[in-house]
């Protein structure tokens, strides 16, 4: 089966966060470092996280690394779908690095997207097509750098008293953003 990783997910200590895995495994974690799931079959998986999160985000060595990392290349697994419970205040550097398959980002809670959060290079490979993070009032230089197939986004600055949202310097660079 595909063997995935996850990692890099912040919350207070004393806590756990409940992982879904949408293949019918669910587990409870008190802490975070790397944490690998493998997917008996092939097929199109939503990965449900709840508890007190508030940041989610990769890490850059020599190449940069989502925090939620497929290891086993190809095969027909895959993360279709993630949510976050509402705490998730921030959606980190490189988080969605070269996510291939990732469909649907749901992050009610959210209130920045950072640098380079779904940069992942001209590799066609980031087809994001949904992003709900309805109280996003920040969104940092190169968040969305090369996104391709950006269909829906719906942030709404809610987290911001006057509901404005800030866009930092080419935080779309290089993305095709399509229409319903």
């Amino acid at each position: 089966g595909k063997q995935i990783q996850a990692g890099n997910v912040y919350f207070p200590s004393g806590s756990t966060i409940r992982w879904d895995w949408g293949d019918g495994t669910v587990e409870t974690f008190a802490s975070t470092p790397f944490k690998y799931h493998r997917y008996s079959r092939g097929g199109d998986y939503v990965i449900r996280i709840t508890g007190p999160i508030t940041r989610v985000r990769g890490s850059l060595g020599e190449m940069p690394i989502s925090w939620l990392q497929v290891c086993e290349e190809g095969s027909n697994h895959y993360i279709r779908s993630v949510w976050f419970s509402k705490t998730l205040k921030e959606l980190g550097s490189y988080s969605f690095y070269n996510c291939t398959g990732l469909q649907e980002i749901h992050a009610p809670g959210a209130e920045q997207i950072a640098t380079q959060c779904f940069d992942s290079g001209p590799t066609d490979v980031n087809e994001l097509i949904e992003l709900d993070a309805p109280r996003v009032c920040l969104v940092n230089a190169n968040a969305f750098k090369w996104m391709k197939n950006l269909m829906r986004m719906r942030l709404n600055g809610a987290a911001d008293p006057e509901g404005e949202i800030i866009i930092g310097e080419n935080a779309f660079e290089h993305s095709f953003i399509g229409r319903e």
